[in-house]
């Protein structure tokens, strides 16, 4: 039986040299057909990924839980999103920075199951939130009113949890069946990590995570952005009832919000493209060319994946407008030094700056008593819109 080292991104130095173990068949590599600059600039290269995406992502995940207003359906997924990344990033990123700089496997029995089942359950758990923030969008966008009642915490708590017990329940056949074993390698031994399931098997898990994790939830997510789109731009007149400047804000919000979401998908297309590729490749072609051009696009794939983790964060920052104001605000709160003297000063200054245009205020009204029934019209009317704003707000 053959059997090749192969799962959602394989991550050994496997190729045309055969040796065999009991019934098993093993391909591996051909030394020369290491390129010696993947061993020195992959893990340095991995390794300021994990930084940078670890940072990043626990930063998100702050500036949301510190900022009461920043609580919405949106960044609850957002918070879910981030923590898949955290995961993948200190589980994954290690392991995969090892196996380029050494052809055995450096984590053990242990690292060999939980790397590999933590790669698949990220990769699963990131696209269903990407398809619930687009299926949210399209809510908010296509059934503002009729949402209201569905766009809840309550409700993205819930499918949240759903989310993570699918992903860690689906894939538990991975810690049972992947394991280290001992093969000869150019007259020495080297531990690999590999299933232990036949090549049909294989052949069905490469499927499965090519469709589910890829394929599939891509396909909601452009039918629910090509509805949400063809109705925004159909948007040219609103409603009597939501007229004015508050609508406008909101659904000026409401775009940048879906924008923001749809960038997070393109970004996690394009970078996960390349792994999925390479994967189906190595899976079905038993003539797999182990080339230096196959082998570097093998090495960017897996670094754009790791990159996708560590893109989220900046999308938020560059297109999020509420994200960057509060970013702001969470940190210049954090390292802001009082100062009595001068806040009181400034106190002062206020009150009676407050004062004399409370009296000109009052002056102006004692003049026109006309005056007076148009105020009180435009402020019946602000108050209105901002109600209707602040409805929108707690579901966007």
């Amino acid at each position: 039986m053959t059997t090749t080292v192969a799962t959602i991104f394989p991550l050994s130095t496997l190729g045309t040299n055969n040796d065999s173990v009991g019934n098993e068949t093993f391909y591996q590599q051909p030394a020369d057909l290491k390129p010696p600059h993947h061993a020195l600039l992959m893990p340095i290269l991995f390794g300021i990924l994990m930084v940078v995406g670890i940072v990043g992502n626990t930063l998100v995940i702050f500036v949301i839980l510190k900022m009461r207003q920043f609580k919405t359906v949106t960044n609850y997924y957002v918070v879910n999103l981030a923590v898949a990344d955290i995961l993948f990033l200190c589980i994954c990123a290690p392991s995969t920075a090892a196996q380029y700089g050494s052809p055995s496997f450096l984590g053990g029995r242990f690292m060999c199951k939980m790397v590999y089942y933590m790669q698949s359950v990220s990769a699963q758990v990131t696209c269903l939130f990407l398809v619930a923030m687009s299926i949210d969008r399209f809510q908010a966008i296509v059934r503002p009113l009729k949402s209201l009642k569905t766009r809840t915490l309550h409700n993205a708590a819930t499918i949240s949890i759903v989310i993570w017990l699918f992903a860690v329940t689906v894939y538990i056949p991975l810690l049972v069946f992947f394991d280290t074993v001992d093969i000869p390698y150019n007259g020495g031994i080297i531990l690999l990590c590999k299933e232990f399931w036949s090549k049909t098997w294989s052949e069905l898990f490469s499927i499965w995570i090519f469709l589910f994790t890829y394929t599939l939830p891509l396909v909601v997510i452009s039918i629910c952005y090509s509805m949400m789109i063809l109705n925004l731009w159909q948007r040219v007149v609103p409603t009597d009832a939501l007229s004015g400047p508050a609508n406008d804000r909101n659904l000026r919000q409401k775009r940048k919000i879906t924008w923001m979401v749809l960038t997070v998908v393109i970004v996690f297309a394009v970078c996960w493209l390349p792994v999925h590729v390479i994967q189906i490749w190595m899976e079905f072609d038993v003539n797999f060319p182990y080339t230096m051009a196959t082998l570097d696009f093998k090495a960017a794939g897996h670094a754009l994946i790791y990159i996708n983790s560590c893109a989220n964060p900046f999308i938020y920052t560059f297109l999020g407008e509420n994200f960057q104001k509060n970013f702001k605000k969470t940190f210049h709160c954090c390292f802001k030094k009082v100062r009595p003297t001068r806040e009181g000063a400034g106190h002062v200054a206020n009150t009676g700056t407050q004062q004399g245009s409370s009296s000109e205020q009052a002056g102006t009204r004692r003049k026109t008593g006309g005056g007076r029934t148009q105020m009180s019209t435009l402020t019946s009317s602000n108050v209105e819109a901002k109600g209707i704003e602040q409805i929108d707000n707690n579901h966007c």
